[in-house]
């Protein structure tokens, strides 16, 4: 069955390059990603990692409320600021488990689509996405670029349109 994606990517304008979809939501413990492939999802995988985790490490952080993680979260993400060096570091052990498990499933993919369909891009969706350095830091450690989705790229344009 086709799935419709948000998005129109390069793999489902039909062709033979393999994207992923990654859906990090906040609310929930939960990334799904999904392989494209020729406009068709050939690999769907749910991951028990999400924004809750980062929003509890946080949390640690001199007993700060949900509310509190929450903002720090948004402001300051993975910045590599000075002032910002202790909240990195309660990020990274979370994000490092999450990147892990897109590796495995990367890798799963390999052995058995072989080198000739390797994954060639991820797009980030979900609210969870929206960490600040999210993207660079699995392209990082991924080897392969990785984006936030812009589901309004074909529709319109911010810069005509607004």
């Amino acid at each position: 069955m086709d799935l419709p994606l948000p998005f129109p990517t390069r793999a489902a304008a039909g062709a033979s390059l393999t994207e992923a979809l990654a859906e990090f939501r906040g609310a929930k413990n939960t990334l799904i990603l999904a392989l494209v492939r020729g406009g068709v999802v050939w690999l769907s995988s749910t991951v028990r990692v999400g924004g809750e985790m980062l929003t509890a490490a946080i949390q640690k952080l001199g007993e700060k409320t949900p509310e509190e993680a929450e903002t720090l979260k948004r402001e300051w993400g993975l910045s590599r600021a000075p002032e910002n060096r202790e909240l990195f570091s309660v990020l990274v052990p979370p994000l490092s488990a999450l990147k892990d498990e897109i590796v495995g499933r990367l890798e799963y993919w390999r052995t058995k689509q072989g080198e000739e369909n390797p994954v060639t891009r991820i797009f980030l969706t979900g609210r969870a996405s929206n960490l600040l350095g999210f993207p660079e830091y699995l392209s990082s450690g991924l080897g392969i670029p990785v984006s936030r989705a812009n589901v309004w790229e074909h529709v319109l344009s911010f810069d005509e349109e607004i």
